[in-house]
Parts: C-alpha cells; structure tokens; sequence
C-alpha cells in the first residue's frame, strides 16, 4: 500500500502544468515610447450621470463634456495635470507584471515628445465605458522647449499616451487659433495633450553675441499605422522636413540685422551683424511652408537675440516665455570693486538693482551684503531678496544667491537664482510669498 501511495503521489505531480515563463514585452520599432509622468496640484472632480454634463478648469478654457447617453450611471470624472520627468524609479514600463525588457536596450524617454505644445492632463477613470464620444478641451500655447518658436494652430493635433508609454495622435482634432484650443472627440481616457508637428530646432545658441551663426532646421513629426490595430496613428521621432515642402525663409517684420540664408531648403543660416549698439537685437525669423492639406501655408516663426556689451535678463520660473531683457542703455554701474548695479527696460519701467560687497568669482548668499531687488515701474510692485516680517521691522534675507563667473575682456558676467518677495501695497513691513526668480547679467567694469 505505501509503495501504491508513492507511485499516485508521483503520477499526480507529473500532472501539475507548469507555469510557461513570461514572454518578454516586444518594443514597436520607430515608435515614440516614454515613461509616464506624475500628477501635479490638486484634481478637478465632477460625478456626471445619464443626463450629461461638463467638468471646466477655473481661469482656463480646459473642458470635458459628457452628452446625454454617454454614461448609464453616475461616473467620478477627474482631471489633473502631469508633470515631467517622471519620479527616478521608471520600472513602471520596464518591468511590469513578469514582462521585462532588458536594461539598456529599449528605448524610452523621460517624458513627451519634444514639439508637445500644451500641458498634460489625465482623465480618469481609465476604465469607463462611454456609449457615445466625449469631448475633450485643450488650451495650447508655446509650451515647447525652445520657447522662442511660434507655432501655426494648422500644424496642431491631439496626442494621447497609452498605458505603455507609446504616444498616440488622434486624426480628427480640430484646432482653433480664436480661443487657442485643440478640440477631440473620444471614448477613452489616458493622459492628454496637444503637439505640434511642425517645429524649428536651432543648433546653436538664441542669444548670440556680435558677429555668431547659428543653424535653424524645420522638424516634423511623423506618424506610422499601430501594428497592435488601433486606428489612432504612432508617433514617431521628429525628422528633417523635405526640401520640397519649403517655400522661403525670411525675416519677419522690422527686424532685419545680420544676414539670413536658406531660401527652399529645410535649413537656414542666421549670422549676427559685426557690430551692435546698446540694446539688445530682437531677430524674429520666419519659414514657409507648403501645406500639405488645406487652408492655405503654413507660417512658423523663430526668435533669435544679439547682445550688447552690458544687459541682463530676468524671469519668474511661473512665467513662461524667453527672459526679459534690461539694460536699454547699458548698465549704471558705480566705480570700484564693489558692485552696485541698475539695469533699466526705459519703455516699461522695469529695473533690476544688484549689490555684492566685491566682483569677485564665486558664490555671494542673499544677506547683509548681498541684495537683488525688482520693481515695475512704481513702489506697487517691489519685489527684494530682503524683507520684513508683517509684525518687525527686523529684516529677513531670503534664499538665493548671486554668481560671479569672472572677467573676460574688462566684461564681468553673473548670474541671481533664489527667492524674491514682493512687498504687499499700502503695507509698511509685509511681504507676500517668496517667488522663484532667475537673473543673468553682463557688466564692463568702471
């Protein structure tokens, strides 16, 4: 009996199947593939139910709408903005559920395609199924890297990300340049936003010193059929746009110094002139391009800047857009080692105010020594690295510093990065909420 009891035991563990490893994820070949981001800020929410209804975003023109019949019960509808690069551990798309792909081999981006030209937002729920298309609402604007390219809304479309990181564009987006929106009809949910796929790159540098070339190349997005089966179109990489499909380049409007070259081709070369007065050259380019659809040619636009001897340029990390140029007549600067500076925009009343006990290389913390402060035209709007308490008059420095590179030709350059508080109006001693500010100057020292 026992040797009976052995030889079923065996039988019967010869029977159990056995699990077949995971098959390894196959990447798409050529198609754009990255991780995906993290929500940001707080969601908005809304139930809608069988009647339909609509979720809007305060001070934006963001939307959802749900039409009667979409839904057959009441639904938790959200949306959130997606932030870039997503957290350090990317695994997430890596290694999921046993499928890995081996380390080093796939190709998979921080975050979305480059030419993307609006926030991000998720939908959820993923999983919801709509009886009819809802409508998503997305404002654009120039939310590209280069933020000196100006975009056609001929050239927008709407661009989703699945749940592998693969980025989606959608065929039937209609996109408004009267609101500055990009509008889908759709019947699922993922994180959304608009791209366009016509873009300018340059190869050099926006702000070009007296006499320097920098190449502009025209990029488009391509797109390939999903092997998987989905109607939704690939994205691809950015490529070199055909010679073919451009017509001129040219400077727009009154800004014509330095010579431009490129005629038909997808390149063009922008040289700066040999000499420069005082204020900073503003070069806005533009190409055209022959559109392969309807409505006419299409027209991008690219900004490039010549500097003088002494400027400065500020910005507000909450603020997008190139930093503004001050120093419309050069620089104040007071004699002597230590530095004591006003930079000017005469036009809008900005002024940037630096003070550092030496020009010496290095780091100089906000403190006693060390103060940066910006004001817009009146006392309304006065904004310092030192400031008082609501309830003292003792002073506060913020965080933040201003950097001295060094002295090259009798110019010294500098860069300010930390907190600025701007003073409350009507108020003696208090101050609002620190805001993040930037700051790069150049000054010929007296």
């Amino acid at each position: 009996m026992i040797v009976s009891v052995v030889i079923f035991s065996c039988s019967k563990k010869q029977e159990t199947p056995v699990e077949p490893e995971p098959e390894p994820e196959e990447e798409i070949a050529g198609a754009y593939r990255s991780n995906h981001g993290e929500v940001t800020g707080e969601p908005i929410r809304k139930t809608i139910g069988a009647e339909g209804g609509e979720i809007t975003v305060p001070n934006s023109t963001l939307k959802l709408i749900v039409p009667p019949g979409a839904v057959d019960k009441d639904v938790d509808f959200s949306i959130q903005e997606v932030s870039y690069p997503a957290a350090e551990n990317h695994a997430d798309l890596t290694a999921k559920e046993g499928k890995t792909i081996a380390a080093g081999k796939s190709n998979i981006s921080d975050g979305p395609p480059r030419s993307i030209a609006s926030k991000v937002y998720r939908f959820l729920p993923e999983d919801v199924e709509f009886k009819k298309d809802v409508e998503i609402v997305l404002p654009y604007s120039e939310n590209i890297d280069d933020k000196n390219m100006v975009f056609s809304h001929k050239s927008l479309r709407m661009v989703y990300q699945d749940k592998k990181g693969y980025w989606h564009m959608v065929k039937d987006a209609i996109a408004s340049s009267l609101d500055w929106t990009v509008r889908v009809k759709t019947r699922h949910f993922s994180d959304w936003g608009a791209l366009t796929d016509l873009f300018i790159t340059n190869s050099g540098k926006q702000d070009l010193e007296k006499g320097e070339s920098t190449v502009l190349e025209l990029k488009f997005v391509p797109t390939a059929k999903d092997p998987n089966g989905n109607d939704d179109y690939l994205l691809e990489p950015p490529v070199n746009l055909e010679d073919i499909r451009v017509k001129e380049w040219r400077f727009w409007g009154t800004g014509r110094e330095g010579t431009l070259s490129g005629g038909k081709s997808m390149a063009a070369t922008y040289t700066a002139p040999a000499s420069i007065g005082k204020k900073v050259l503003s070069i806005p380019i533009e190409v055209v391009v022959e559109n392969s659809g309807t409505g006419g040619d299409i027209s991008i636009r690219y900004w490039l800047y010549v500097l003088p001897e002494e400027y400065a340029t500020f910005g507000w990390t909450s603020n997008s857009g190139h930093p503004v140029f001050l120093g419309d007549d050069g620089a104040d600067v007071s004699g002597g080692d230590r530095i004591f500076i006003n930079y000017h925009r005469r036009s809008s009343g900005l002024r940037l105010h630096i003070e550092a006990p030496d020009s010496h290389i290095g780091k100089k913390p906000f403190g006693e020594d060390v103060f940066v402060s910006m004001t817009f035209g009146s006392s309304d709007f006065y904004n310092a690295s030192t400031y008082t308490a609501c309830d003292s008059p003792e002073l506060l420095y913020g965080k933040g510093e201003v950097f001295l590179f060094g002295e090259k030709n009798g110019l010294i350059t500098g860069v300010i990065e930390g907190e600025l508080r701007r003073k409350t109006p009507g108020s003696y001693y208090c101050y609002e909420a620190p805001k993040e500010f930037k700051a790069e100057f150049r000054y010929r020292k007296r």
